[in-house]
């Protein structure tokens, strides 16, 4: 009646055998089933389920009257993605807004990591910005011979009567500026456009005294003969 080998508190079914708690099969640090094993961890390198974070490119976009420098309206973005070359701004371009007047249009130039994608009016042409870092698309505007072409992207703008000047000092200097005028305007245009931005306490509290780079780039919605009354100028200011 003694404690018989099947049954004592150390034999071959005792509880440090195969169903114990630190056993090969279920325990919670095994190969299989923990939390920090190869297969299902969240910081391994080969893993399938790890997951990455892309940098967020902060950008705001004023549209200003070409004559007065009146704010016409604007858009935030929050742009993410991977780097591209200039040469895919026309796929983005064309994947984005397919059929429109800037669809096949050919890359020429990069401004500030904007790239530029022109589509010659020979009739009916146009112009996109393509952010570079993010692969976003940020402005795209038609150009029409002898008419008035009309704004593509982005649309809705944001009201006008948000970027009101007030009187207080302006907001800081951008670290960057680069004008991208073609041609059409001297840069005291440039430097004028970027002076009425800074006024704007709606940009002022979107820097919060950081850092940016700004882009003051002119959009012709007409050629033949320049209409700078029909011209965007359009302001885009990039937190570093």
């Amino acid at each position: 009646d003694d404690s018989a080998d099947d049954d004592d508190a150390t034999g071959d079914d005792d509880t440090s055998g195969d169903d114990d708690s630190t056993g090969d099969d279920d325990d919670s640090t095994g190969d299989d089933d923990d939390s920090t094993g190869d297969d299902d961890d969240t910081t391994g390198d080969d893993d399938d389920d790890d997951t990455t974070t892309s940098p967020v490119v902060q950008l705001l976009e004023i549209h200003l009257d070409n004559q007065t420098y009146a704010p016409v309206g604007y858009r935030q973005f929050a742009l993410t993605g991977s780097p591209i070359p200039l040469a895919d701004a026309a796929t983005v371009v064309s994947n984005g807004l397919p059929g429109s007047l800037v669809d096949g249009c050919t890359p020429t130039d990069t401004y500030l990591d904007f790239h530029y994608c022109y589509s010659a009016p020979g009739d009916f042409g146009g112009a996109a910005l393509v952010d570079g870092r993010t692969g976003g698309l940020v402005f795209a505007g038609e150009i029409i011979w002898m008419g008035t072409g009309q704004l593509l992207f982005p649309l809705p703008l944001g009201p006008a009567a948000d970027l009101q000047p007030v009187s207080h000092p302006p907001t800081i200097a951008p670290n960057q500026v680069e004008l991208a005028l073609g041609g059409y305007e001297q840069p005291p245009v440039g430097v004028a456009a970027l002076d009425a931005v800074r006024d704007m306490d709606y940009v002022r509290n979107w820097v919060a005294w950081g850092t940016y780079d700004a882009l003051v780039y002119l959009h012709p919605y007409s050629v033949g003969a320049y209409d700078p009354v029909s011209a965007d100028l359009v302001v885009l200011l990039v937190l570093n």
